[in-house]
C-alpha cells in the first residue's frame, strides 16, 4: 500500500538507513561477534552476546505462551511488531557494542508483560515455570553487564 501511495518500497526509501533487508544485519552481527568472543576476559562482545541470549530466551518463552496469556490482543500484536522491527534494523544498530541493545528493550519488556499475563497455575502444570525461569536467566546477565559497564572510582 505504501508503494502504491508513494511510489517507493519502504525498506528501500529510507535515506537515513534505519531499516534494511530482514535478518541480514542480525545474521552479520551475530556471526561477527561470535568470532570475537574473548575466552580470557569478559569484553564488550561477551556483554552483547549475553544480552542477546537473554533477549532470545525471554522472547521465546513469551511466544511459547502467547495464546495462554490474558493480556489484551494489542499487547500481543505489539510483541510481534517489535520482533519484526528488530529483524529489519540496520547493521549500525545491530553492531553497536556500546548501546546495550537499547533498541531492542521493547521486545524484552513486552515479553515480560506477556509472561506476567499467563494465569497462575500449580507449579506442576505446563509452562508455569516460564516467568521464574526468565528472571533466573536474566539476573546473571544483569549482574555481569552492570559490573562490566560500571566504573567504580
Amino acid at each position: 500500500m505504501v508503494r502504491a501511495a508513494t511510489g517507493a518500497f519502504p525498506l528501500d526509501a529510507d535515506s537515513d538507513r534505519n531499516a534494511g533487508t530482514p535478518f541480514i544485519a542480525a545474521y552479520d552481527a551475530i556471526w561477527s561477534n561470535l568470532h570475537q568472543i574473548s575466552w580470557t576476559q569478559f569484553s564488550a562482545v561477551d556483554d552483547w552476546l549475553l544480552e542477546l541470549a537473554v533477549l532470545i530466551v525471554v522472547a521465546g518463552m513469551a511466544l511459547a505462551c502467547l495464546r495462554r496469556s490474558r493480556v489484551p490482543a494489542h499487547e500481543r500484536i505489539a510483541l510481534i511488531g517489535y520482533l519484526i522491527e528488530i529483524c529489519v534494523v540496520t547493521p549500525s544498530t545491530w553492531n553497536s557494542l556500546n548501546a546495550d541493545m537499547r533498541s531492542f528493550v521493547e521486545v524484552y519488556l513486552m515479553a515480560v508483560v506477556i509472561l506476567l499475563g499467563v494465569p497462575r497455575v500449580r507449579p506442576a502444570r505446563f509452562k508455569a515455570w516460564l516467568l521464574p525461569m526468565a528472571a533466573a536467566w536474566a539476573l546473571p546477565a544483569i549482574y555481569l553487564v552492570g559490573m562490566h559497564r560500571l566504573v567504580w572510582s
